[in-house]
């Protein structure tokens, strides 16, 4: 099987076109990739600096929380010892109002019985 010269030429112009696309589309390639490579550098430092900033934030939030953990145990345990004062004020307070009151019924029982026994007359008297 033989090919016509008329097709070895289309051949050969087709290949040297195709070569010329391609010395292009890599001269295109390298044009980008020198002009995207200082992009690709600076914003890989910057999401390295952001990972810093990252870890500095998390590090200044864990020791505020460590701070309020802290001042909320304070708080707490103040709050524990008020509630306690207060309950030892009141028991006292209310043993206080219990005891009083039993001694005025004791004294307004007291008082009944001497009125009681004072108006009634002996039975000698009674009789006559």
């Amino acid at each position: 099987m033989h090919f016509s010269a008329g097709w070895y030429i289309l051949s050969t112009v087709a290949f040297i076109c195709a070569i010329l696309a391609l010395f292009a589309t890599g001269f295109v390639f390298l044009s980008l990739l020198g002009r995207l490579s200082p992009l690709l550098q600076d914003t890989y430092d910057e999401i390295l600096d952001l990972g810093d900033i990252a870890a500095t934030t998390v590090g200044h939030a864990s020791d505020t929380l460590d701070i309020v953990e802290q001042r909320v145990s304070e708080t707490m345990g103040q709050a524990e010892i008020g509630a306690k004062s207060a309950t030892n004020q009141v028991i006292g307070v209310g043993t206080a109002l219990a005891g009083f009151y039993l001694v005025t019924r004791c004294i307004g029982m007291l008082r009944g019985a001497v009125k009681h026994r004072v108006q009634r007359k002996p039975l000698w008297r009674k009789l006559f």
